[in-house]
């Protein structure tokens, strides 16, 4: 399964991902992990991209957080192409 989430066309490889998987507490120097999760400036993020089949009551709960820290971030819903085997990104 980590194979399915770590592979990456190579069509996306002009962005600057990252994703982080852990089934453990991280060492030093990884991003410090607290409450199994983990922390990072929040000014940082710039976009969220909300899957295919994000729930309606996780959607809101990001937007609130994003709100509640007034960041200027982009939101993008994926979803299915009807013409070909992909993904399109809609801003919301």
């Amino acid at each position: 399964m980590q194979s399915v989430i770590l592979t990456k066309a190579n069509v996306w490889s002009y962005e600057a991902e990252f994703r982080l998987i852990t089934h453990e507490p991280p060492t030093a120097p990884q991003i410090p992990l607290a409450d199994h999760r983990y922390h990072y400036p929040p000014e940082q993020l710039a976009d969220v991209i909300l899957g295919c089949e994000t729930r309606g009551d996780d959607e809101a709960r990001v937007r609130e957080w994003i709100a509640v820290h007034g960041l200027p971030v982009n939101f993008y819903r994926a979803r299915r192409s009807t013409s070909k085997f992909s993904l399109e990104l809609v801003a919301t």
